[in-house]
């Protein structure tokens, strides 16, 4: 396929700010893993192996899985189009279980601070296992709606992604790029958003209804954390999302998709290594050492009891 020059320089400059977006997720994964890796040695794989220690495991390692997939296929010159595209649908389908995994330990934690609610929890699970359902089968027909042609800079970046006007799954119009792509993300990625919204909602209802001036620096810290981490998921979802309806006819389209992935690995991880620490070191040195020199009154009773509904669902090793 032949391009004209301005067009396709833009295609190639858009490609190459893409692939070092996908280069800065995967260094902060690497820092992140690094400076929490005593942390990891200490309270992940010297302990008994638990669903939470599985779940660690897996969030943490197979972010690296899919971090490698998308380095080699950003950055070697050596691609066919072919290439490019059965590693996109590979990496597309490993950090779409990434994901997955990760918004289990969102949801078990919510599960966990609402004292194990069955109602809650059948919600949670329902909407959880529903929205998996659906995602799948709009993920495969976005992999339809993309092909890839050859790049006028292989050297720079190896293949251009463009909309494929003559292939559409069941849920596409072939007829329209921009439709099919607002389309799949109102049922994907939205479909993250959704979820995040609900589990930020149950987080912050029941932070509130904890929240006291005799709750713990601790609870504080577990609540103020949890939510936190929610908010910025949130905001790159929704920026994530925002970006494929602006510039869903160009490489831009997917620029956040990495960041994205990247964030729920690091920050569903630590809420398990967080738990862990609460749980197992005395509770003035887990203040001290992670959080600066804050009063610790009135903190066991309170810290046991959350920990404990927490290790009921198997995150803690206890």
């Amino acid at each position: 396929m032949t391009f004209e020059l301005a067009p396709s320089m833009r295609l190639v400059a858009q490609g190459v700010d893409v692939k070092y977006s996908f280069l800065v997720a995967v260094v902060i994964l690497f820092h992140d893993t690094v400076i929490l890796f005593e942390d990891e040695v200490n309270f992940i794989w010297s302990k008994r192996w638990t669903i939470g220690k599985v779940l660690y495991i897996v969030i943490r390692y197979l972010a690296f899985v899919d971090a490698s997939l998308i380095l080699f296929y950003s950055f070697a010159s050596a691609h066919s189009p072919e290439a490019c595209d059965l590693l996109y649908n590979v990496t597309m389908w490993f950090m779409t279980a990434g994901t997955i995994f990760g918004q289990v330990v969102l949801l078990v934690r919510t599960y966990a601070i609402w004292d194990q609610r069955r109602t809650v929890g059948i919600c949670l699970v329902l909407f959880h296992c529903g929205t998996i359902i659906a995602g799948a089968f709009f993920l495969n027909d976005s992999a339809a709606a993309l092909k890839f042609v050859p790049s006028p800079a292989p050297g720079v970046v190896p293949c251009i992604p463009l909309p494929n006007r003559s292939s559409a799954g069941a849920f596409l119009d072939p007829l329209s790029w921009g439709k099919n792509i607002r389309y799949l993300t109102s049922t994907t990625f939205e479909n993250i958003e959704r979820k995040l919204t609900d589990i930020l909602l149950l987080t912050l209802i029941k932070a509130r209804m904890q929240w006291t001036k005799h709750a713990t620096p601790i609870m504080h810290t577990l609540y103020r954390d949890g939510i936190l981490y929610c908010v910025i998921l949130l905001l790159v979802s929704l920026a994530n999302v925002i970006l494929m309806r602006s510039v869903n006819d160009a490489p831009y389209f997917y620029m956040l998709t990495e960041p994205l992935r990247v964030l729920h690995a690091v920050f569903t991880t630590r809420i398990i290594l967080n738990v862990r620490m609460a749980a197992e070191k005395p509770v003035a040195d887990f203040d001290k050492s992670c959080f600066g020199d804050i009063p610790t009154f009135e903190v066991h009773s309170s810290v046991g009891s959350l920990d404990h509904r927490i290790s009921d669902v198997d995150l803690t090793d206890d």
